[in-house]
């Protein structure tokens, strides 16, 4: 994963309840500092930086879906939409390594 230098690692326990990170901010201690905000502030807290979300894993979904070939990405959210109740529009997905050629696919499905 590299330096932590430039790594921002983000946790948010529900989506009702503010956003909480740890970054290479430190306190008057020398503690590495949790900070707390909304989206808007977390977005430019991190900016230029790699983010780690880490997320409840009731909350996230992993499938398996079969795609055609030479288009993983965008045919991803359609193949996943037949599998998930969910609309596709209020979820975030994460795909795996591109398979280049098609065929199965993993994806991480969460509410954004």
């Amino acid at each position: 994963m590299g330096s932590f230098s430039n790594r921002v690692v983000v946790a948010r326990r529900s989506k009702d309840e503010p956003y909480e990170w740890l970054s290479n901010a430190y306190d008057a201690a020398g503690d590495a500092a949790v900070e707390v905000g909304d989206a808007d502030v977390l977005v430019r807290h991190a900016d230029g930086a790699g983010v780690l979300m880490l997320v409840n894993g009731s909350d996230v979904r992993v499938l398996e879906v079969t795609i055609p070939a030479r288009s993983n990405r965008q045919a991803a959210p359609f193949a996943v939409e037949d599998e998930i109740a969910d609309d596709i529009e209020d979820l975030h997905i994460v795909c795996g390594p591109d398979l280049g050629g098609g065929g199965e696919l993993s994806c991480l499905s969460a509410a954004r």
